[in-house]
């Protein structure tokens, strides 16, 4: 009966028609240590305890020919939920806000950098700065668990301050993962399989009876 339901599913599932799946989504999750790796020059930092959430779409999964990311989303934020940071593929001033991310792919492991940089001069004391997270994987194909290896840093220059009083942090990610999201498509195969399955089942007890 189960195998029948599933196949039913299947069926109505190409009678409403075949989407294509051209991106793949992938959760991001981890969190910050609860003090920092590094700094210099006393800089306000309240991502102690912190956590970061997100994801990024790829088309193409295939380590062999490469990740095409095609959009990214992960915020950053403190310990009480306040968000401090948003990596994302469109920032609505390109011209002074940019990000980017890369990654690395390795036959044991994987590397995803997020990195965002402003660069204000609008107003006399305006700032300079970028900020980057950096996520090592214990698997490669963009999946796993996060190690310890992984850090989030943020540099801040202000004009008006000479380089070498530019504050700047480091802190350690110690917990997290990267896992994919299933398809909505899939979802409602399961959801429509089961639905048959059970109308199956109560059908068979009616008849019984």
């Amino acid at each position: 009966m189960t195998s029948t339901a599933t196949v039913l599913g299947l069926a109505i599932m190409s009678i409403l028609g075949h989407v294509p799946a051209d991106a793949a989504q992938f959760k991001i999750y981890g969190k910050f240590a609860d003090k920092l790796t590094s700094s210099r020059n006393d800089p306000i930092v309240d991502v102690e305890n912190g956590f970061f959430d997100g994801t990024v779409e790829i088309d193409d999964t295939n380590p062999t020919n490469g990740f095409n990311v095609t959009g990214w989303s992960v915020q950053v934020f403190s310990s009480t939920g306040r968000n401090i940071l948003t990596f994302r593929s469109e920032y609505p001033d390109p011209q002074f806000e940019t990000g980017s991310v890369s990654i690395s792919n390795f036959s044991d492991s994987s590397l995803i950098k997020f990195d965002f940089a402003f660069d204000d001069r609008r107003l006399p004391q305006s700032s300079i700065g970028t900020n980057s997270l950096n996520l090592f994987l214990n698997q490669p194909n963009f999946i796993g668990n996060i190690t310890p290896e992984s850090y989030f840093d943020e540099f801040r220059k202000p004009y008006y301050v000479p380089q070498e009083y530019a504050p700047y942090y480091a802190i350690n990610v110690v917990d997290g993962y990267v896992k994919k999201v299933p398809e909505p498509l899939t979802i409602i195969g399961t959801l429509v399989a089961g639905a048959i399955g059970w109308s199956m089942k109560r059908r068979q007890k009616c008849q019984s009876n």
